[in-house]
């Protein structure tokens, strides 16, 4: 997964607003009605075969004491640059009094890198 320049930190944008970090657990600005964010994670050397479903990509949010699963809603190139793939997931409840979480996703039994995400109440 994508990381900031020099940083653990991740190169996540909100999938509505495009705003970076720190992200509340629940916003206005999004497209479902359950208020809850959606972040993209960016990553690289990520594949679906053809007919594949994205249910073969997990992604999850560790704390120093938790590990909390995502919610893989989408899983796209992103235009122009087909070698870049952009993850969204969903953000979870159980997250909100985090200062910030390690966050990873696994595709077919390969863990990715932890990035860092910092998290809002």
């Amino acid at each position: 997964m994508l990381t900031q320049e020099n940083s653990l930190r991740s190169l996540a944008l909100d999938s509505v607003t495009l705003l970076s970090e720190p992200f509340g657990v629940t916003n206005i600005h999004n497209f479902s009605t359950d208020q809850r964010t959606r972040i993209s994670l960016f990553a690289t050397n990520v594949e679906l075969d053809p007919g594949e479903p994205i249910s073969v990509i997990t992604a999850q949010a560790e704390t120093s004491t938790q590990i909390f699963l995502l919610t893989v809603e989408a899983f796209r190139a992103v235009p122009n640059f087909p070698w870049l793939k952009q993850i969204v997931v969903k953000l979870p409840d159980e997250i909100a009094n985090s200062i910030e979480v390690r966050v990873s996703i696994n595709v077919r039994g390969t863990a990715s890198n932890k990035v860092l995400v910092k998290v809002k109440p």
